[in-house]
């Protein structure tokens, strides 16, 4: 049994509003302060009120906007509004979640088993998404003060992001292709896959091990790489007035290509490779460069003997 209606509204408060069939429905706006229950809905627009839950028990398809101003449960589910936008207003607690639409998808907060977004349009986050499997966002990503939380699986963004200070919490792999951010700090556990530069107005510490592509340009306030790096490419780090520090080794398993690296102190702890150029400078003009037993000159971009020595056979040229 199918219900076929035209611009509908359903005002139902502190009950159950139950869909049980697959229905589509133009137009149609959901009032409940209780339990609205939908099984599979195709529709022009979907709009649910403030207050109350929304279960989804089926897909829901429009060609227009998906609006749920309630908190949303649901299973696996894939939501389609084509090229309008989809809206989460409140708490959301799915399992396997697709989103689909070359408009604007807004989530306040997500707990799933796995989250994906397809290409095309733009996914705002103003709040923290937790999953135990993937994050996968395949359109450009906007937000604010955020951690998205994969536990042993994979975050990947596969286009631009730009947000206040971000966390990613994986011990899989973090994919990044070009993130704006105000700070990043991944934590310890799992890889993060630099495919593309990362630009902040603060910190970037990089807590698990670093693996980069297609020559990263990396600038901050002070850049920390926590784990090893790695990766046949060039890497440009610029850190202002901050540091660059690597706490580990440096293209131990794979040399890097050309680095460059530009700070007020640069500091080493285990061995760097790499099979180009090597260029270490200051980012404060005419700033002194010195070497000496140890790090006891701040006024200088002062490079210590053992980090130095450091340095390995491999580079083509060592500038500093």
């Amino acid at each position: 049994r199918i219900v076929t209606c035209a611009y509908l509204t359903f005002f139902f408060d502190s009950s159950i509003l139950p869909f049980a069939e697959t229905r589509p429905f133009p137009y149609t706006t959901l009032n409940s302060t209780g339990t609205t229950s939908l099984k599979a809905i195709t529709a022009t627009s979907l709009t649910t009120k403030t207050g109350g839950t929304t279960q989804l028990n089926g897909n829901v398809t429009t060609s227009g906007n998906q609006t749920y101003n309630d908190k949303v449960n649901g299973g696996d589910l894939t939501l389609d509004a084509g090229s309008s936008n989809i809206t989460f207003a409140d708490t959301g607690t799915f399992g396997n979640l697709t989103l689909n639409s070359t408009g604007t998808t807004s989530l306040k907060a997500i707990t799933a088993t796995s989250l994906t977004t397809n290409t095309g349009g733009t996914t705002q986050l103003n709040g923290n998404v937790t999953t135990s499997g993937n994050q996968t966002y395949n359109d450009k990503v906007n937000g604010g003060d955020l951690t998205l939380d994969a536990g042993s699986s994979n975050i990947t963004f596969a286009d631009t992001g730009t947000f206040g200070n971000l966390t990613l919490n994986s011990t899989g792999t973090t994919s990044l292709k070009a993130i704006t951010a105000t700070s990043l700090t991944t934590n310890t556990g799992g890889t993060t896959q630099l495919n593309g530069n990362v630009k902040t107005t603060g910190n970037q510490t990089y807590n698990d091990t670093v693996n980069i592509a297609n020559n990263p340009i990396l600038t901050g306030n002070g850049i920390t790489f926590n784990n090893t790096v790695n990766g046949n490419s060039n890497l440009t780090a610029n850190s202002g007035t901050g540091k660059i520090s690597f706490s580990s080794k440096v293209g131990n398993t794979t040399p890097l290509g050309n680095v460059s690296l530009t700070g007020n102190e640069i500091d080493f702890s285990d061995n760097v490779k790499g099979t180009g150029s090597l260029t270490l400078q200051p980012f404060t003009d005419n700033k002194n460069i010195t070497i000496s037993a140890a790090a006891n000159n701040t006024a200088d971009l002062n490079l210590t003997t053992t980090a130095i020595g450091f340095l390995q056979d491999g580079f083509s040229s060592i500038n500093i």
